[in-house]
């Protein structure tokens, strides 16, 4: 009986950190960062992501919309390769991934409005996609909640998605607790200062590329994760 009770307690305990996991999401991820990549190896990666025909087609659906990619600039682009573990507790293994993200932006009647091109691949698994964020919005939070994602599917046409926001927010600024992550792009002057040296009309920028170079400092770790995570 007290075997039984025993291997009942094992279950439950399992079943208990499988919700938690579940509920948690990327409180549990991992990355081993092995590489951060510079300006020269983002624009080559820029490159050689261009000639499969998914990540063609986001970019160009974005060019359709508008909108311009700020090419040759490290304050608006942002990558690393590394391995990513997606759940710890559940013991996942590592995967090899690599992801990076490009800044795009369009001129509009009241200034400006910014969206990112994203790669990333983890193991075998590579996701194309393109995000949107409101224009005006000066809250990095509420500007990646409100954002909206668009991928290409597995026919390189580009569909809609409601993950990307929601997932952002809950694990950068909730699940990490990054008080300082939240707060980075409007407390790095640089930020607004490299938006208005490439003519971009936009008053606090938010944007991937744009986060991540300004706000890395504050908050790389979960940068990383997040990045891997949530797309």
């Amino acid at each position: 009986m007290k075997i039984i009770f025993q291997k009942a307690m094992v279950v439950a305990f399992v079943i208990l950190l499988a919700g938690k996991a579940g509920s948690q999401e990327c409180t549990f991820g991992k990355v081993q960062m092995k590489k951060q990549f510079s300006l020269a190896e983002l624009e080559s990666k820029w490159a050689i992501y261009l000639k499969d025909p998914g990540f063609k087609a986001v970019a160009d659906n974005l060019a359709g919309l508008g909108f311009k990619r700020i090419a040759n600039n490290d304050k608006f682009a942002w990558g690393y390769t590394g391995s990513f573990t997606s759940d710890t507790v559940l013991g996942t293994s590592p995967q090899p991934v690599e992801v990076c993200v490009f800044d795009y932006y369009k001129k509009t009647a009241t200034g400006g409005q910014m969206a990112t091109v994203v790669w990333r691949k983890v193991s075998e698994t590579i996701y194309k996609a393109y995000i949107l964020f409101p224009e005006g919005v000066k809250d990095v939070a509420t500007s990646m909640e409100r954002s909206l994602e668009y991928y290409a599917d597995n026919t390189n046409k580009i569909q809609k998605a409601d993950s990307y926001g929601k997932c952002w927010s809950k694990c950068v600024f909730k699940r990490f607790n990054a008080t300082n992550c939240a707060g980075a792009i409007t407390a790095c002057a640089g930020a607004a200062a490299a938006a208005a040296a490439a003519g971009i009309g936009v008053t606090t920028p938010i944007a991937l590329g744009i986060f991540a170079a300004c706000a890395g400092v504050f908050c790389l770790y979960p940068l990383a994760v997040c990045l891997a995570y949530c797309l």
